[in-house]
């Protein structure tokens, strides 16, 4: 189980570390006005968009799945305790 939980606490860092490259580092630059290649890197950076938006969408999810785990564990530890 903690190892479970470990993982649902890395995964949606790197979810975002993901959404960062890929907007960041990856997108290309806004293309200048009466660039004939403005559809295809206006296409590119929806697509780019679009991918690190639910990259961070899933990081919010896995992360508070990893909160719930935590909360379970310590009721649990604190339910064998007090018997």
């Amino acid at each position: 189980m903690k190892t479970l939980v470990r993982i649902f606490a890395v995964v949606p860092v790197a979810l975002l570390l993901y959404a960062v490259w890929c907007v960041l580092i990856v997108a290309p630059p806004s293309p200048a006005f009466g660039d004939p290649n403005k559809a295809q890197i206006v296409a590119q950076l929806n697509h780019l968009y679009t991918v690190a938006s639910y990259a961070v969408v899933w990081a919010i999810q896995l992360g508070y799945v990893a909160w719930l785990a935590l909360k379970a564990i310590g009721q649990r530890r604190a339910e064998t305790s007090a018997r």
